[in-house]
């Protein structure tokens, strides 16, 4: 709400037993930082705030899949992080103005896609709230989500 861009990317420790446990179980832990922009326009060295998240790594295929995680706004305009904690659980962070978002967090109990990447965020109905749209691909755990869209309205108030 400062007016200033702030900015988030993924980043993970790579050393021989993260990338053994990657190769044994499919998975790897990555974190979600997020860095604050001052007002002299730089940026701190360290995150405001950590967040961690699974990723699956197909040896296979070559690729890396990201979980869902998505800022939305609520009608006050203020951002909220959503993300999967896993296949059937939504976790959100409100917004904390100190550290960005808060530590706790509530959680919503619904079959998540595979893929994060095909979440979309968009205020549909012109609310001022941000909505999600869930997009099922081929290959979903349960088979009555494949090729199906979901849509959650008001997610954060």
């Amino acid at each position: 709400g400062d007016g200033r861009l702030d900015f988030y990317t993924p980043a993970a420790e790579i050393g021989v037993s993260s990338i053994v446990r990657a190769l044994v179980s499919g998975s790897a832990s990555v974190d979600l930082l997020f860095y604050v922009q001052r007002p002299d326009g730089r940026f701190l060295e360290k995150p405001t705030y950590r967040q961690e998240l699974t990723v699956n790594i197909s040896i296979s295929k070559g690729s890396v899949s990201l979980p869902l995680f998505k800022l939305v706004k609520d009608n006050r305009n203020a951002t909220h992080l959503v993300l999967a904690s896993d296949d059937d659980e939504l976790r959100m962070f409100a917004p904390v103005p100190a550290q960005l978002f808060s530590e706790k967090s509530n959680k919503l109990n619904l079959m998540l896609p595979q893929n994060g990447e095909l979440v979309q965020a968009a205020d549909l109905n012109q609310d001022g709230r941000t909505d999600l749209v869930l997009a099922y691909g081929s290959q979903e755990a349960s088979s009555e989500h494949n090729h199906q869209l979901q849509i959650l309205r008001q997610l954060a108030d």
